[in-house]
């Protein structure tokens, strides 16, 4: 939102909260003020509050703002967005910005139904942003126009200066603790490298449904002093850690599936917002990116002793090298460059 205001556009926006996130007491920024997020204590009970509310605040105050352009970034925001567009915004614009996409094994699940409407919301947009190449073909075989469907990545913000690495033996990875990101073999791993040597630590930051096991990892293992489980941290929190050179890579070992190979994913874009190197798996496509632009390491062998090797093989002055590739790269890649292209 910040680019588009750089680019001279006038933006009223809605932040939708995360269910998996949200506190009794938190909000949610709308053009219209603080709108309070409630408590849903179901998925279905998040998305139907989260409909009605969001469009009653459009609704009341359409007369008041003249939409150009709406942006939807999921199909449940494009839900919401064609509806507003039907119904008082004929004329705008409707952008479907498609960072995921929903992969089905039957008809009688979820993601089959999520899959229908997300392509419904393709088909109907005006234009249709996708995050790489891989999404753009999948909606061109479900019937998106070629003409109005564009590979537009998520861009980057810089949101540390350049740092003074000073631990090249302590990791972080932020995210969501759940299966596909190899979590279970990091632990093995670091459960390895802490009987090398004991300075060796990994932080991370975040929930999930692996949580659980992975604390089990921890204290079979007895490597608690090694490894840090700490929840929820803010960003800031964490900027202020990165800034003073705690740590020395992000870590993104994602596991092949389909759904990975669909995703532009926005843990590596953090970790270089954040002028962290990268440790990564060749599953998707910012991998390349990664390699190409020296960002990194790109994990090719598979095995805990290939990885515990890497780990040991990391030095400051390979940090200091990446870090100045990544400012390159993160220039050329802001959001504000992204989005002149895009909006063209």
């Amino acid at each position: 939102m910040a680019a588009l205001e750089r680019l001279d556009h006038q933006v009223d926006f809605v932040l939708f909260p995360n269910f998996h996130y949200s506190q009794e007491h938190d909000t949610y920024e709308t053009s219209f003020g603080s709108q309070p997020c409630g408590i849903a204590r179901s998925r279905n009970g998040y998305y139907a509050r989260n409909f009605f509310c969001i469009l009653f605040l459009l609704a009341t105050h359409f007369r008041k703002n003249r939409y150009d352009t709406l942006l939807a970034v999921d199909w449940f925001e494009g839900v919401i967005l064609s509806l507003y567009k039907f119904l008082f915004a004929r004329q705008a614009k409707l952008i479907f910005y498609s960072y995921d996409f929903y992969f089905f094994d039957t008809v009688f699940s979820s993601r089959y139904i999520i899959n229908r409407i997300d392509t419904w919301v393709a088909r109907h947009a005006d234009e249709v942003w996708n995050v790489n190449d891989a999404i753009r073909t999948q909606r061109e075989k479900q019937g998106t126009f070629v003409r109005k469907n564009k590979t537009v990545p998520l861009g980057i913000t810089e949101k540390v200066q350049l740092w003074i690495p000073k631990d090249t033996k302590h990791f972080l990875f932020v995210g969501n603790l759940k299966t596909g990101h190899n979590l279970i073999k990091l632990i093995r791993v670091f459960s390895v490298l802490a009987k090398k040597d004991t300075q060796f630590q990994l932080t991370l930051v975040g929930r999930g449904n692996e949580e659980e096991k992975l604390r089990t990892m921890i204290r079979s293992e007895q490597i608690k002093k090694n490894i840090h489980l700490r929840g929820f941290v803010t960003e800031q929190e964490l900027l202020t850690e990165i800034q003073a050179g705690k740590y020395a890579y992000g870590i993104a070992l994602y596991e092949s599936t389909r759904e990975v190979a669909c995703v532009d994913p926005g843990k590596i874009k953090d970790y270089l917002s954040w002028n962290l190197p990268v440790l990564t798996t060749p599953v998707n496509a910012i991998a390349d990116e990664v390699a190409s632009y020296q960002l990194g390491r790109v994990m090719l062998g598979d095995d805990i002793f290939t990885l515990v090797d890497l780990f040991c093989d990391i030095t400051v002055k390979e940090i200091q090298e990446k870090q100045k590739h990544i400012y390159q790269y993160v220039t050329e890649h802001s959001f504000d460059s992204i989005l002149k292209q895009a909006l063209v």
